[in-house]
């Protein structure tokens, strides 16, 4: 029963994603590699789950950048895509914070959140000055 409510809450408030929303996604992730200068990077990116997901592989310098199937009613497949795309900018930060500077993951997740934020939305706010679609 609670796992039933669990699915239901979880539902609530979200939409689903189409082939034309992945994309969107796609084509802004292509607009932030080059933006951000991840040539370096070889990006795979995949549809499903929910909301985004970046996996990250620094020493491979790979990253699977995911676009869910369904997002929160605020979430957008660009906004998605800038997120996404900034944790491949911050993945060296990242290992540092974690693993030179000992800080668990989820200390390490939430510094490197506290600098992706603000940045994503200093991107999209430039994106929609600009007429950037």
């Amino acid at each position: 029963m609670d796992g039933e409510v669990m699915a239901i809450e979880m539902t609530e408030g979200m939409w689903e994603t189409t082939e034309a929303d992945f994309a969107e996604f796609n084509e802004r992730v292509r607009d932030m590699v080059g933006w951000l200068g991840l040539k370096s990077w070889r990006i795979i990116t995949q549809h499903g789950g929910v909301g985004g997901e970046a996996t990250l592989m620094s020493n491979e310098r790979v990253a699977i950048l995911t676009f869910g199937t369904k997002l929160l009613s605020d979430q957008t497949p660009s906004n998605i895509a800038v997120h996404e795309s900034l944790h491949v900018l911050t993945a060296d930060l990242y290992h540092i914070l974690h693993r030179r500077a000992g800080l668990d993951e989820y200390e390490t997740d939430k510094e490197i959140h506290a600098v992706l934020r603000p940045i994503a939305k200093l991107v999209d706010v430039l994106m929609e000055k600009f007429g950037v679609e």
